[in-house]
């Protein structure tokens, strides 16, 4: 049976048809651990430094066993590179084929429903960017298969459209709607369940286990194993998806779902009126609350008093509020006027009133057991309550259910040892399955071949000439290093500001390797010219 330590080994095909291909003892020592998990369905802690080539030693042996694995990133554009760019290599020069399937979280994809209502309204106090990018968007869904926003490159992903149009666990009303066979996220949960191969990224993951209900938040079949890459981010992700919260994004989506609700039912005007009261009572309450968090950006704890007082008040008036904006909608559906694709909207509105109600209680309730946050982000403020203690859920989500599981990352442990994400992870208590541990060193020495350059001339990372400043002197940094430079750039920080305030993309880069294992063929390969892409949030 064909191993992969012989596919990845210097006799293998990939150092036969790879040209500048190295093997590394450190990913092959890697892959074979991954196999035994896989094999024995047993628990694997990998931590693997930078330049081990630890997606392949992971994905080659996700093959070959043939059982249905879910690959599961930090990032979508680790997903990205692992589906567009190492599943094709894979495929073309080992000859593994697996039907595989790229999965992002529902937000990813263009609902043709809310696409439709908005359509419909967009005479009625839209404002002029959605106007504006309706007739752009709706060529797009009529030419596009997958209705993954990532596509249209025409309209950014800070966009105020994607608020409005884009699916969630909330707004979905499954068979009963009209464009359910049509449905770009129905036809990627049949597509996943045919498939042997998902990759998925963890907020996905966790949104799968967390959600429940009728449509829920994932579309991940049942799977055989568990791959978590980048697993040091894996507790950060979880306590968005094992606590509650609502954000003022949140808030504005369901009323202004509701207002079209409303309108296409032909509900009387006060019903308007209750959304609109709904909004002011909600502003009024996220104001409150940020008073009591005063930086000016960032996640702070809210005080243990924070549900007292004004912010009780404000809380119970938003309460009344969704209340009555949920009885509203129920008692629209029995008008005789309402088209039955309006009644869905409705039922899905009254659906959504009393779950943001639930929700927002428990974030108001006090408990020992629980932690309430702030958090101001780029379009919206949060407001959350979470676990103080994720272990449970996550061995009951992740390890418990069986099958192979392994998580890597280049920093998984701590001065050398893993009792820290054992405890996080509630593996510090007996297991009825193999749990290993392996620590693959990094083939770069870093002492004598990396230095630390951090520039105190640039713009701000915010300021509209921060994209081209630092191309330009990542430019002559790699010029200085002769080639063989590997640009990564953060999340949210590869779009620079236009005079119109939106974003814009990074001009094209020279992309090559900066830290690289002692070779002559490494530093004679070629650099390539790059797009800086901003990966969108889950």
């Amino acid at each position: 049976m064909t191993s992969a330590a012989l596919l990845l080994g210097p006799n293998g095909p990939l150092a036969r048809t790879l040209a500048g291909y190295e093997h590394r003892p450190g990913q092959i020592e890697m892959a074979a651990a991954v196999e035994r998990a896989l094999a024995e369905d047993g628990v694997l802690l990998c931590e693997a430094g930078t330049g081990t080539g630890k997606t392949l030693a992971y994905l080659v042996p996700a093959l070959l066993s043939r059982a249905r694995v879910i690959v599961s990133t930090a990032t979508k554009a680790l997903q990205e590179q692992i589906f567009f760019k190492d599943l094709p290599l894979i495929e073309r020069h080992l000859d593994l084929r697996a039907r595989a399937v790229l999965v992002k979280g529902l937000a990813n994809y263009v609902c043709r429903r809310r696409f439709e209502l908005v359509r419909a309204g967009a005479r009625e106090g839209l404002s002029e960017p959605i106007r504006s990018a309706l007739p752009v968007l709706k060529n797009w869904i009529e030419a596009t298969r997958r209705g993954d926003i990532a596509e249209l490159g025409e309209l950014a992903e800070s966009h105020p459209i994607w608020s409005e149009v884009t699916a969630s666990s909330e707004t979905r009303i499954g068979p009963s709607c009209p464009y359910y066979e049509d449905c770009f996220v129905t036809r990627l949960r049949r597509e996943a369940e045919q498939a042997e191969l998902l990759v998925a990224n963890h907020h996905l993951l966790l949104a799968h286990l967390a959600i429940r209900g009728e449509h829920p938040g994932g579309v991940l079949p049942p799977a055989d194993a568990l791959v978590l890459d980048e697993a040091h981010k894996l507790e950060d992700v979880a306590t968005s998806f094992f606590g509650v919260q609502l954000s003022t994004a949140r808030l504005e989506r369901l009323l202004g779902d509701a207002e079209r609700a409303f309108a296409a039912a032909g509900a009387p005007a006060r019903a308007a009126r209750l959304v609109v009261h709904a909004r002011r009572l909600g502003e009024e309450l996220f104001a409150c609350l940020a008073a009591l968090a005063p930086s000016p950006d960032g996640r702070q704890s809210l005080p243990a008093d924070a549900w007292i007082g004004p912010v009780r008040e404000a809380y119970h008036a938003l309460d009344d509020a969704l209340e009555a904006v949920q009885a509203r909608a129920d008692a629209a559906l029995d008008e005789p006027k309402a088209r039955p694709a309006a009644r869905e909207s409705l039922r899905a509105v009254a659906q959504r009133a009393a779950r943001t109600r639930q929700e927002l209680a428990r974030i108001a309730e006090p408990s020992s057991a629980r932690v309430s946050w702030i958090e101001r982000r780029a379009h919206s403020v949060l407001v959350a309550s979470t676990p103080v203690d994720l272990h449970a859920e996550l061995r009951a989500g992740l390890i418990e259910p069986g099958g192979g599981v392994v998580l890597t990352s280049a920093t998984l442990s701590a001065a050398g040892s893993f009792a820290f994400i054992r405890a996080r992870l509630g593996l510090d208590e007996p297991l009825e399955r193999p749990v290993d541990e392996l620590l693959v060193a990094s083939p770069f020495d870093y002492q004598a071949r990396a230095l630390v350059y951090t520039p105190a001339d640039l713009p701000g990372v915010d300021e509209p000439g921060f994209a081209a400043a630092a191309a330009e002197r990542i430019g002559r940094l790699v010029s200085l290093a002769d080639g063989g430079a590997f640009v990564l750039c953060p999340a949210g920080r590869c779009a620079s500001s236009s005079s119109t305030g939106s974003p814009s993309p990074c001009p094209p880069i020279r992309s090559s390797r900066l830290a690289r294992p002692r070779s002559k063929r490494a530093a004679s390969r070629p650099s390539h010219t790059t797009p800086c892409r901003r990966p969108p949030s889950c």
